[in-house]
């Protein structure tokens, strides 16, 4: 069997998962993925094809920036596409927020990048993806052509940490869209 199709083959399962994510309405986030998306210019396009839920502890680390990322989410917080929900409890981090606001008032797929937090999401079978997927998304709706959704994971690969392992699913993903 060639190369090609033993990634395609091993990718196939994870392709309909995301094909399935796609179909949502709405997200939960942290804050890598926000500072990811908007590094990659590509948050205003995220934000206004699906409606983004940060929890008030995720805002709290966006808004320390104070930078041009924190303009941005302020523009979508305004827009109303992100949307900003407070879960009274501050001993927590943005990832720790989100995983509590899953757990006790929202069911909507989590995009994290913390591999703490996947392992949860994994071992629970909670739905999610990761930051490097979101072009991926808005290519299956159709808001980015190939070419520009190749450009935008390249942009979130370089400004975030992945493993090369990551970097292969993805690109074997995008391979056989």
């Amino acid at each position: 069997m060639g190369r090609g199709i033993e990634k395609g083959l091993q990718t196939q399962p994870l392709l309909k998962e995301i094909e399935k994510l796609a179909e949502y309405k709405q997200f939960l986030t942290d804050t890598s993925v926000l500072i990811y998306l908007s590094k990659a210019n590509i948050m205003n396009k995220f934000a206004e094809t699906y409606k983004i839920i940060i929890t008030d502890n995720v805002y709290k680390e966006i808004k320390r920036k104070q930078d041009d990322i924190f303009s941005t989410i302020s523009a979508e917080i305004k827009k109303n596409n992100i949307i900003v929900k407070n879960i009274n409890n501050n001993k927590l981090n943005g990832e720790e927020s989100l995983y509590y606001y899953y757990k006790n008032f929202n069911k909507s797929p989590i995009i994290s990048d913390d591999i703490k937090i996947i392992k949860k999401l994994i071992n629970e079978n909670i739905p999610f993806t990761s930051t490097p997927m979101v072009p991926i998304l808005l290519y299956i709706k159709k808001i980015l052509q190939k070419k520009e959704c190749r450009g935008k994971i390249n942009d979130i690969f370089s400004n975030g940490f992945y493993t090369k392992t990551v970097k292969d699913y993805v690109n074997a993903i995008l391979e056989i869209l």
